[in-house]
């Protein structure tokens, strides 16, 4: 009888390090691939910025981050980014949690699962 066994506990097992592990990295995991990206975006254009407006996202969050009340952000959020009053949906998230993933799905005009995301 054939019987398989993985003697490995990580990733770190499988491949030989360096490149090779960042490949398998990048090949098992979706989200590595996402931060991969983003991290080469930044780098490049120096931050994230909204397909619509043009408003720095990276900056916005800080900003929200530093306001005392969930108001407060929500009154800045509409200043800033007025076509999120369509989705009161994300508006309520982003100035509830605000995070650069909240104020990335408010940028799309269309729902991912629309197919928007482009």
């Amino acid at each position: 009888r054939l019987e398989w066994r993985t003697e490995h506990e990580s990733s770190l097992g499988l491949v030989c390090g360096g490149a090779c592990l960042k490949a398998h990295q990048l090949a098992r995991d979706p989200a590595s691939v996402r931060r991969t990206v983003r991290r080469a975006h930044v780098k490049l254009s120096g931050s994230v910025f909204c397909q619509h407006c043009g408003v720095d996202l990276l900056a916005l969050v800080a900003q929200l981050k530093g306001l005392p009340s969930e108001e407060a952000r929500r009154a800045l959020l509409l200043a800033r980014l007025p076509h999120l009053a369509r989705w009161p949906g994300k508006l309520d998230r982003a100035a509830t949690e605000p995070s650069e993933g909240r104020l990335w799905e408010a940028d799309h005009r269309r729902e991912v699962r629309d197919g928007g995301g482009e």
